[in-house]
């Protein structure tokens, strides 16, 4: 399994090469990508399957302009490909492309970025290891890619090239994708979840799992979410910070080392702010950062 770190931050600007204003960073397996507020994207890191989307495939060890757009708004990389939305609501995607990933209708890669289909309505992204999720700005949910454990709710369990609708509803407000295993919030606060749940990572209790979205318990007040590769963590419009899934090396934070099916609240504290889910850590923020390891 790989590592996920997803990070949103504003960086102070300094006179640096590169160190200057940078806005978001995501990171999944051997590559980072990262934007600057200016909206330009950067990427470095292993580039032997076209990655960083530089048009070559050779490995940079600094961060290098993934083409001359500025208008970059989200990027969200998977193992070895990566997803972005421009301002103008455009889906963008490069690297490899095995499974459909890319969502162009094909399964060859793409060294640099290409444009998915003609739509501008794209609101957010998010990328598991091999598969994205989409919400466009009518609320609707779209998934493509590998469908293993039905991480993309497809009704066989096939890869699936072109961006394709899932269910009707138009509620959809977040989403996150894990390693195979995703997780959304509708605008009503209700939780859900869906993909791979060998050790209760989509907080269902159970540990069954399925290729449609299932509510996580009856709560209505879910913020924010965060789908790491085998657990989960959340939080509550309270400020309540929550975790289930696999425990090993203590992730989720509630002071044992035993799988939850079933999310557990983290502590007694109401004021968290974001929390991020690895592969074995997790990365809760109130006013600093606190690691659990």
């Amino acid at each position: 399994m790989k590592k996920i770190i997803t990070l949103s931050l504003i960086l102070l600007c300094k006179t640096s090469v590169f160190a200057q204003c940078w806005q978001s960073i995501t990171c999944k397996g051997d590559f980072n990508i990262a934007q600057k507020t200016d909206g330009t994207v950067w990427a470095w890191g292993d580039n032997h399957v076209n990655s960083l989307g530089d048009g070559t495939n050779v490995n940079k060890n600094a961060p290098v302009q993934i083409s001359t757009a500025t208008n970059w708004q989200m990027i969200s990389a998977g193992d070895v490909f990566t997803m972005a939305l421009k301002t103008n609501g455009s889906l963008w995607g490069w690297g490899s492309n095995l499974f459909g990933e890319l969502g162009n209708g094909t399964m060859t890669a793409a060294t640099s970025p290409a444009q998915i289909g003609t739509s501008t309505n794209w609101q957010s992204i998010s990328s598991g290891s091999s598969y994205t999720l989409a919400i466009k700005t009518n609320g609707t949910l779209w998934g493509w890619g590998s469908n293993s454990s039905g991480a993309i709710c497809y009704p066989t369990y096939i890869s699936v090239d072109t961006p394709f609708q899932i269910g009707t509803d138009t509620h959809w407000q977040m989403v996150s994708c894990g390693e195979v295993h995703s997780l959304a919030i509708k605008t009503d606060g209700t939780l859900w979840a869906w993909g791979q749940n060998i050790v209760g990572e989509l907080g269902i209790g159970s540990n069954t799992d399925t290729n449609i979205p299932v509510q996580v318990g009856s709560a209505t007040n879910w913020k924010s979410i965060s789908a790491g590769s085998t657990h989960s963590l959340a939080i509550k419009t309270d400020g309540t910070l929550w975790a289930w899934g696999d425990n090993s090396y203590g992730k989720l934070g509630d002071g044992t080392m035993t799988n939850r099916n079933a999310p557990v609240q983290v502590g007694t504290g109401n004021n968290w702010k974001m929390a991020i889910a690895s592969e074995d850590f997790s990365l809760p923020r109130v006013n600093h950062l606190f690691l659990m390891p």
